[in-house]
């Protein structure tokens, strides 16, 4: 079902003696439906990949809405016309559960989510309603008695009702159902915003046009598959919480992207992980971003070269200043450390020793005997200086390291010191840990 590529052309594998064919020596990651649906999604909208993600992973929930306590609303956005936010909301509308557009009359939306209540296993309407700047107006202050209004604010939440006349008796209807909506400006009220993941829209264009003469049709197939993955994971689901993947992960954002991270977790680890991102990017703000001092800056970015393995360790934990050095500086192409001449690398060596609160010490990596430091220093010092969230933090555009005043050393030799606390570093190569609270630093050079 995914969209068609160029195959390589590769030779067939050929039987071997005994007829049995040559097992592959590599083989392509195992693709869900996720991955599929994502591909689709990317094909037809240029958007970010974090915005993809948050797309996939919010239609895939409204398949399995009995495994939630909470629907977020979809919010599309834009500030000018042809931005591209009715495609995108037909397209999400597509492959999620039953969609139906509101924008007809009010009958047509309460017997479909009356047919959801009453019928057993009849599957959950997904509404969506195009231009809701003309229920809430471009401010987002309008429109509070529309009935509408009412199912997105209230039907957020399991449990949710409300109450209809139908032949003149008052009967509850089941309102716990999913939305999207795609206005412009601001669209709708501030507490309907609190309950949506919003996506803002800008005039792009993308790799293929979806002509809804074909495109639905294809969106049919990823839908099932997608309804097929998560109602497989219906358990796993029910029991996955969020609480503490991410320290701004609370409150009203934990109702909101809750969903979407259990649904991520069925894609496995990959796909918790790009959740999480677009978390940070679509939820957070600028008063969520913590902003770093060049210390905290290089530690940061120490963390991440350490996290991706992007240096040699030796068996006993250690790196090279001068690979961190190097890595570093190729974190954002020299962005960061911009004032730092390529042929001089002493400013970059001092900021680290100085981000790190201790000089550095001879270490052999591989077949190279130079200065390093131990990569549990690293992080121990990290998780105390950096701010909790530090995974989402902004940093200067320009780091002048001849403004910071950094502790010097007394000459410029190497001195031989080993360390003295040595614990056991065999969970180290491969996999960054934190420190234990009784871990130590070494002594200091001198």
């Amino acid at each position: 079902m995914s969209p068609t590529k160029e195959v390589p052309n590769t030779p067939l594998p050929v039987p071997d003696a005994d007829g049995l064919m040559a097992r592959p020596t590599t083989l392509a990651p195992v693709r869900t439906p996720l991955d599929e649906a994502y591909d689709f999604i990317r094909l037809h909208l240029d958007i970010t990949d974090a915005q993809a993600v948050a797309l996939t992973l919010w239609a895939a929930h409204t398949h399995a809405l009995g495994s939630f306590y909470t629907t977020p609303r979809l919010l599309f956005t834009a500030e000018v016309e042809d931005s591209g936010k009715t495609a995108a909301m037909n397209i999400v509308a597509k492959l999620s559960s039953a969609p139906e557009d509101t924008a007809g009359t009010q009958y047509a939306v309460r017997a479909a989510l009356a047919a959801s209540s009453n019928v057993p296993d009849a599957p959950v309407p997904t509404l969506f309603r195009d231009e809701i700047s003309d229920v809430f107006g471009q401010s987002g202050l309008q429109g509070q008695k529309d009935p509408i209004a009412g199912i997105i604010r209230k039907g957020y939440k399991r449990g949710a009702t409300d109450s209809w006349s139908v032949n003149r008796v008052s009967i509850k209807i089941d309102i716990f159902t999913p939305f999207i909506m795609a206005g412009l400006k601001t669209a709708v009220p501030r507490d309907i915003r609190s309950r949506s993941i919003s996506v803002h829209m800008k005039p792009g264009v993308p790799s293929q046009y979806f002509d809804v003469r074909t495109g639905e049709k294809v969106a049919a197939m990823y839908a099932a598959a997608l309804s097929a993955f998560v109602r497989q994971g219906a358990t796993a689901l029910t029991t996955f919480r969020a609480r503490g993947m991410h320290p701004k992960l609370v409150n009203r954002r934990l109702e909101v992207w809750e969903p979407i991270l259990a649904v991520a977790s069925l894609g496995g680890q990959s796909w918790l992980n790009r959740a999480v991102a677009a978390f940070q990017e679509i939820a957070l703000d600028e008063s969520d971003v913590a902003v770093l001092g060049p210390e905290q800056t290089a530690l940061k970015d120490m963390m991440t070269v350490l996290n991706a393995g992007l240096v040699e360790m030796n068996e006993r934990g250690e790196v090279l200043t001068s690979d961190l050095r190097d890595e570093i500086r190729r974190i954002d192409s020299g962005k960061l450390y911009a004032t730092i001449d390529d042929m001089d690398n002493d400013p970059l060596s001092r900021l680290i020793r100085a981000a790190i609160g201790h000089d550095s010490a001879i270490v052999t990596v591989g077949s190279r005997r130079r200065r390093g430091y131990r990569a549990r220093d690293i992080i121990a010092v990290a998780l105390a200086r950096l701010p909790a969230d530090a995974v989402d933090v902004e940093v200067p555009d320009v780091i002048d390291l001849d403004s910071v005043d950094y502790p010097l050393d007394e000459g410029n030799e190497p001195v031989n010191t080993d360390y003295t606390d040595y614990t056991d570093y065999t969970d180290i190569p491969g996999s960054v840990t934190a420190p234990t609270a009784s871990h130590r630093h070494g002594p200091r050079a001198v």
